[in-house]
């Protein structure tokens, strides 16, 4: 597998030169390649690669708890996805979580 010259960050896609001043997250993208998580080699180069440059993993797209489960015995640090809400308004999130 070979990666590109550009890594999703927080903020956008990001050279791969500008590692060293990302924020805190590095986040796999699962509903881009869910086939991802057939294959423990890669998720845990990809988490790998977050904890060595001292990021937060961040899963997006979950959408079970199994698959929850594998990426936390993964050692991953962050989940998002439909498993836990379904999407919300921002003035309906602020109300149902009280922020």
């Amino acid at each position: 597998m070979r990666l590109n010259g550009w890594v999703k960050t927080s903020e956008g896609h990001s050279p791969r030169s500008n590692l060293s001043k990302w924020p805190e997250q590095l986040s796999i993208a699962i509903n881009i390649c869910p086939a991802l998580l057939l294959d423990d080699a890669i998720v845990k180069t990809i988490i790998g690669v977050a904890h060595n440059l001292s990021l937060k993993a961040v899963a997006e797209s979950v959408k079970s708890i199994a698959m929850a489960d594998r990426l936390a015995q993964l050692r991953c640090d962050i989940f998002q996805g439909s498993v836990f809400d379904k999407p919300l308004p921002v003035k309906e999130f602020e109300l149902e979580y009280r922020i």
